[in-house]
């Protein structure tokens, strides 16, 4: 995965914040990164996260992401549908063609009405939330898609999702 991983960096911005992982996490804490060009919201997401004892990064474009996603392996990718240089369709396209089934999940939150999740899950999501989305649920989702990578969520009624492997 290392030549993969390597050609799956792109693009000449540098990300806001290039972390530099020194050591794996410990056992049991998540990697997840951000996606999100909403700095504030990915911020807040960020800071939820680290509360419950994951390891999180951020970025705000595709580039950035592509970039933090190569150097830093996360276990969980959590992106925006619409980001400033490319959707996060095309990312995970991306991502896809490189990496193949070793991409981590993908869990795609959007602001926009109408989002097709079966074109997403035939994409490769692993779930597709609405923004504002409930912070319990996503960090559920996230902690579930640690355990069990391949699996998707299936829509369920009023937002609640279960997980299907």
């Amino acid at each position: 995965m290392p030549g993969a991983a390597a050609d799956l960096a792109a693009g000449t911005d540098s990300a806001t914040r290039s972390p530099q992982p020194s050591a794996p996490p410990p056992p049991g804490r998540t990697r997840v990164l951000i996606i999100d060009d909403n700095e504030a919201l990915g911020e807040l997401t960020k800071l939820i996260f680290e509360q419950l004892g994951q390891v999180v990064y951020t970025a705000t474009t595709g580039a950035q992401g592509r970039r933090l996603l190569q150097q830093l392996q996360p276990d969980v990718v959590v992106c925006d549908v619409n980001l400033p240089d490319e959707s996060g369709y095309d990312l995970l396209s991306k991502v896809r063609a490189k990496l193949g089934a070793s991409h981590p999940p993908f869990v795609f939150l959007t602001g926009g009405p109408g989002i097709d999740t079966d074109s997403c899950r035939r994409l490769g999501a692993a779930a597709v939330l609405p923004k504002p989305y409930p912070m319990r649920e996503l960090s559920k989702l996230v902690g579930m898609l640690h355990l069990h990578p391949h699996a998707t969520a299936v829509p369920m009624q009023n937002a609640f999702l279960k997980l299907s492997m």
